[in-house]
């Protein structure tokens, strides 16, 4: 029995060992398995973080690289714009070189050399001391500059700005009488517009006269819808503008005169500042301004801004604009009044027997009226042809052998310069 207990100890024994020994193994083996696990999982994550980080650094790549093709592309765009403007600069710079080019050879068409030196009084003797040249780069860029004497169509066309003139308020009867006298003939199209801007001024000793030549289209209508305003008016054929103003100025009797051509438009106040100017400077004999220049609608395409007066340049070419000019009556019976005998330089002549009889000339630096350029104007028209050739003769009349188109190129340029500085001053406010 004793025996049998201890059998029974012993297998009981063997049985908690091999138990015993069982579960270590198992605990063993599970400690083995999840290291194994551990770092499997270590390993993934840690694969998976490598996976992730080149993907950021792959989508950082391509980032970069879609910003490099954009600032590549907007770069590409900004040259392809700067090249667009600089070729639009250049294209409208080599255009006012052509005009600038066209208005010099206009300047200088049927130029004689004509030795007539015994047709000039001695008072209208020249310096003999030769005009320096202009460098080359000057000359270039004052025929680029957007004002440019001479020419007409400067820019493209925008709403005409009206100027404000200056006005002293003198009471109506210290103010000279003005007689104006508008030739026209077949411009019904503009011929309304001028008398308005003459009318709608109420100056209030105004002769007006409107001498038509006999047109067929509604100038005589025109006409008659304000003839209670007119002094005098007609329609009937005449020998051309020249014939047309000497007439008309027959029929006024006003101190200070003026014509304005059926095309062109005074600017608001004009009458009354110069009426106000020769009342209170009664030793001027004449006065004009600068000029606005519009289409056949109205519109600005341009402007003559011009330097204080130049009685040699008025010798060589005539810049003063005609619809500005305003003179007295004791000068114009001085001098015989209009040469009828001219059809395209009229104005010219005049000013320059103004000259000879030694006239008080005075530029005011104000836009007084408006020169309308369209296709059927006379001034277009005739340049080449009847112009030139009257051009041609005052000049060998005022400077006979004097002249040559080298002489007149030096000063043409050299005021075309005067007149660009006087354009900034203007603009700045200093004139």
């Amino acid at each position: 029995m004793p025996k049998l207990k201890e059998i029974i100890a012993d297998y009981c024994l063997r049985n908690i060992v091999l138990r015993t020994q069982a579960h270590d193994a198992k605990k063993a083996s599970h400690d083995s398995n999840g290291e194994q696990t551990l770092r499997d999982v270590t390993e993934l994550a840690q694969r998976q973080s490598r996976q992730i980080k080149h993907l950021k650094k792959t989508d950082k790549d391509r980032s970069e690289t879609h910003r490099k093709l954009k600032r590549r592309v907007l770069k590409h765009k900004k040259l392809a714009a700067v090249r667009k403007k600089r070729n639009r600069s250049l294209n409208r710079r080599n255009q006012i070189l052509r005009e600038g080019l066209q208005t010099q050879r206009q300047h200088t068409l049927h130029a004689t050399h004509l030795a007539a030196a015994n047709l000039m009084s001695p008072n209208l003797a020249l310096p003999r001391h030769s005009l320096k040249t202009l460098p080359a780069f000057v000359e270039s860029y004052i025929w680029r500059y957007w004002m440019r004497l001479g020419v007409l169509l400067q820019y493209q066309a925008e709403a005409l700005q009206s100027e404000s003139l200056p006005c002293q308020s003198l009471p109506d009867r210290s103010l000279p009488s003005i007689s104006i006298v508008t030739p026209s003939y077949m411009q019904a199209d503009y011929l309304e517009a001028t008398i308005r801007s003459i009318t709608q001024q109420n100056y209030p000793a105004l002769e007006y006269i409107i001498m038509d030549g006999g047109s067929t289209d509604d100038s005589p209508a025109i006409i008659e819808k304000y003839a209670e305003q007119l002094v005098h008016w007609e329609s009937k054929p005449d020998k051309g503008q020249a014939d047309a103003v000497k007439r008309g100025f027959d029929h006024s009797s006003g101190e200070i005169m003026a014509w304005l051509n059926s095309d062109d438009l005074y600017q608001p106040g004009l009458l009354r500042m110069a009426g106000e100017y020769f009342a209170q400077n009664p030793e001027v004999d004449v006065i004009y301004g600068n000029r606005i220049i519009v289409d056949e609608h109205g519109d600005e395409v341009g402007r003559w801004v011009l330097p204080g007066h130049d009685q040699e340049m008025l010798l060589w070419n005539d810049y003063i604009p005609q619809e500005t000019l305003f003179w007295r009556r004791s000068l114009y019976q001085k001098v015989g009044g209009i040469d009828d005998s001219f059809q395209f330089a009229l104005d010219w002549d005049l000013l320059l027997r103004f000259h000879r009889a030694g006239a008080h000339m005075v530029h005011l630096p104000h836009f007084m009226a408006c020169f309308r350029a369209h296709k059927s104007q006379k001034s277009s028209a005739w340049i080449g042809s009847i112009g030139m050739e009257e051009i041609a003769k005052l000049r060998q009349r005022e400077l006979g052998h004097q002249f040559t188109q080298k002489a007149l190129q030096k000063r043409v340029n050299l005021f075309q310069l005067r007149a660009i500085l006087h354009t900034k001053l203007l603009k700045l406010g200093i004139l």
